[in-house]
């Protein structure tokens, strides 16, 4: 970056100057005997030959006149937008009215969640929890969730989100490795954390964000036990909650009574009084806890109490104090722990506000938002979704949590009508093929006018790009065919925020052009990052291309020696992605190792994922090809591309897939699943093709093909697979395939596929 354009992302603004189009010649380049380092000097942020719309707000101008940027830390950015949005609408989530039935959004406003987050504050404040002290927040995504976040940065505490899906042993893992004090959790986490007294002896307050359920705590006292054992104490009519009564049962026949398992039934009629709801403390109402264990409260008690307690104000926390440690999904290794500093939080700011302009009264009925709302159900404990709802905060939007169920998203779109919505690859792509089979099964008049108003908008969205310049598609066919696309994401989704990995450039132009959206934002970045790194622009034409620098950050790709060469001599440059900037990290917790392995002198973290070069109209522009810990060696010598074969086998018929190869074996073989109903549509599948008809030779035959067909210009001869397994089972991060963030997890599928794999490698090839 030039001098001035480090200066302008230092202070934090949004420079609009465009360089000179950089060529190959422009760039220095080092000896030629070694291979150099490729550093980019993409223009910043901001609409092309103008101020963006963020700029332009009477809040930036003052911010940057002031230089206030300096000084950002979420919660002064929280208390300031409840001064000026303090009637807005900010968090929401459906009334429950029934077993998985919900009804509409119920809101509060800014100036009511700034009473809770107050009174939250002010109860932490009055226990003997001290600054800088770590707090678990364990639970999905929920209203209780961020004032907890806010309310532990006003009380001067660091949280530490952990999954919702997260394992016993992680989690044992975490909550030592943190000295954790205490605890936020839902009714489904309570036991796990509770039975952690032992393990975690510094965990002094838990406070549940739901009412005590009858046996929630009693079933703690065996709870980690069983888990390890795997002995299942759910309820069949409410698999969330523990039952005394199963518990009991269970721990009398399992084994050998353990000192820890006589106690539980000791005391299990002491446990469990009528109304847990009266005794104040764990120690109150627990007997086998007399001298130690945590105190237990429920949300509603430590509200009142935090009302009734003496205010004091917020904790005075600094841009350079940290203020959460998140923890990674841990997909090779245990999670690693990564402080993030309050400023860091700027340069994501900076990005959703610089390049997404700010709407306003979209045509939302009285008692809803009248300003941007998003859907939040991304995991919390997960950077793209923490940091998204930051810059919400910041630009005044509105934020509806979903029900709880993924699987009813949908249902939470209808209702709450987002107007940007956040997503991962993974659920764009069934949005995507869910759209692509619509067209496929569409006859006559109809697919008439499906083919020719998408052709006809496809045409609108490259005049965008042309222009920068919104284009309105027709009414008539806005009417006959866009709405219906829309509808199946609320009907006003107007900008689209894609992370977390890399997505088919095709589908996500079809989606711009059938949702009508007048961004596309796609982003590159990190936990370590703080999510940003790279990214495009508004009205950008590469679409799966990262051709800007986020404002205070640094961008580069380091040469691999003898794997990829980074000069800039080279046609397409190749190496591995370097950060280096304001939301990069100064090390990981606790762990000085991962630190010197990830951070050089110079201070540029190495992500481990690479990059190659394209020249677009003499501009460089980034696209990322893999891992490299995702290459493999064949046994006959060549190096296969893991996430690249992933990448081109994406597709409708094949909803999940990951390529695995062992260095002992020829060839490369695929586990996937598939969706029948794009299957048939395909023509891969018979009309009459069922479960048993996927698992058969003749249609694995056929998938192989379809792969070839898929692959055919992206790969070489030796990355097609040879075998395919279809699993008859959606992946989760429940079954530990999926990371939270919904990342394949290899290692899981070479362990627990292995009898899999070993009959695809010594099968006949298909």
């Amino acid at each position: 970056m030039s001098d001035e354009n480090v200066q302008s992302a230092q202070n934090g603004m949004i420079s609009v100057e465009i360089p000179e189009k950089t060529t190959v010649d422009a760039v220095e380049t080092t000896d030629k005997k070694e291979p150099s380092d490729f550093v980019f000097d993409f223009h910043p942020l901001g609409l092309a030959g103008k101020k963006s719309e963020f700029e332009l707000t009477p809040r930036t101008i003052q911010w940057n006149k002031e230089n206030r940027w300096a000084q950002y830390t979420p919660l002064r950015s929280f208390r300031e937008s409840v001064e000026l949005y303090a009637e807005r609408c900010m968090l929401g989530a459906r009334v429950q009215t029934d077993v998985n039935r919900y009804g509409d959004y119920k809101w509060l406003t800014y100036a009511e969640v700034a009473t809770y987050v107050d009174e939250m504050r002010d109860f932490l404040r009055s226990t003997s929890l001290e600054p800088g002290d770590r707090v678990v927040i364990y639970g999905r995504n929920r209203i209780e969730w961020l004032i907890a976040d806010l309310a532990c940065m006003a009380a001067g505490l660091v949280t530490v989100p952990l999954y919702d899906a997260l394992g016993v042993d992680n989690l044992m893992y975490i909550c030592e490795l943190t000295d954790v004090k205490a605890a936020f959790v839902d009714k489904r986490h309570a036991p796990l954390i509770l039975s952690l007294v032992d393990v975690v002896p510094t965990l002094e307050l838990v406070i549940s964000m739901d009412p005590f359920d009858p046996g929630m705590l009693l079933a703690s006292t065996g709870a980690l036990f069983c888990e390890r054992h795997n002995i299942d104490l759910r309820r069949k009519d409410d698999s969330s909650i523990y039952n005394w009564d199963d518990c009991k049962s269970e721990l009398s026949s399992f084994a050998p009574p353990t000192p820890s398992i006589i106690s539980a039934l000791d005391y299990g009629s002491v446990l469990i009084p009528p109304n847990m709801a009266r005794f104040s403390t764990v120690k109150d109402a627990m007997c086998p806890y007399p001298a130690k264990g945590p105190v237990a409260i429920e949300w509603n008690v430590a509200l009142t109490r935090g009302k009734a307690a003496s205010s004091s104000g917020d904790f005075d926390m600094k841009p350079d104090d940290d203020f959460t440690i998140i923890f990674s999904s841990g997909t090779t290794d245990r999670p690693k722990g990564v402080p993030c500093r309050c400023g860091a939080l700027v340069p994501p700011i900076l990005i959703a506000s610089g390049n997404v302009g700010l709407g306003n009264n979209h045509g939302s009925p009285v008692g809803e938002p009248q300003h941007d709302v998003i859907l939040s159900y991304l995991p919390l404990a997960h950077v793209f979704q923490r940091s998204v709802e930051h810059m919400c905060i910041w630009r005044g939007d509105a934020i509806g949590y979903y029900s709880g169920n993924i699987k009813m998203v949908m249902g939470d779109m209808a209702k709450l009508k987002p107007t940007y919505l956040i997503a991962v690859p993974r659920v764009l792509m069934r949005v995507y093929n869910a759209m692509q089979a619509k067209i496929a099964q569409a006859s006559g008049v109809k697919k008439y006018l499906l083919n020719r108003y998408l052709t006809q908008r496809s045409g609108q969205v490259d005049s965008e790009f042309e222009f920068r310049k919104y284009i309105k598609p027709s009414p008539l066919g806005n009417k006959l065919v866009f709405s219906k696309f829309k509808a199946t994401l609320g009907g006003r989704v107007r900008q689209l925020w894609l992370g977390s990995a890399p997505m088919d450039s095709k589908a996500l132009r079809f989606l711009k052009v059938a949702l009508c959206v007048d961004e596309v934002f796609e982003g590159y970045g990190l936990t370590e990052s703080m999510c940003v790194g790279v990214s495009n622009i508004r009205y950008e034409s590469n679409l799966g291309y990262l051709c800007h620098q986020v404002p205070g950050m640094e961008f580069k790709l380091a040469s691999v020696p003898g794997r990829y060469d980074a000069n800039p001599a080279q046609e397409h440059p190749k190496g591995e992605v370097c950060l280096k900037g304001a939301a990069v990290i100064r090390q990981y917790y606790k762990r000085p190792d991962l630190t010197e392995e990830q951070i050089d002198d110079d201070g540029w973290f190495h992500t481990g994922d690479v990059a190659e070069v394209t020249y677009v109209d003499g501009q460089p522009k980034a696209r990322l090809v893999g891992r490299l810990k995702n290459v493999v060696k064949l046994q006959q010598g060549e190096f296969v591309r893991l996430d690249a074969i992933d990448q081109a086998f994406e597709c409708g018929e094949c909803p999940s897939l990951i390529t695995v190869a062992r260095s002992t074996e020829p060839y490369v073989v695929v586990i996937c699943t598939v969706d029948i109903s794009q299957c048939k549509a395909s023509g891969l599948l018979p009309e009459d093709g069922d479960e048993a008809t996927v698992q058969g030779a003749e249609f694995k035959k056929a998938l192989i093909q379809h792969f070839r067909t898929l692959g055919e210009g992206k790969l070489k001869p030796f990355e097609f697979p040879r075998n395919v397994h279809v699993t008859p089972f959606e992946w989760t991060p429940e079954n530990k395939l999926m990371t939270p963030s919904m990342k394949t997890v290899r290692t899981e599928f070479m362990s627990q596929f292995s009898d899999e794999l070993d009959e695809m490698y010594h099968a006949p090839l298909v």
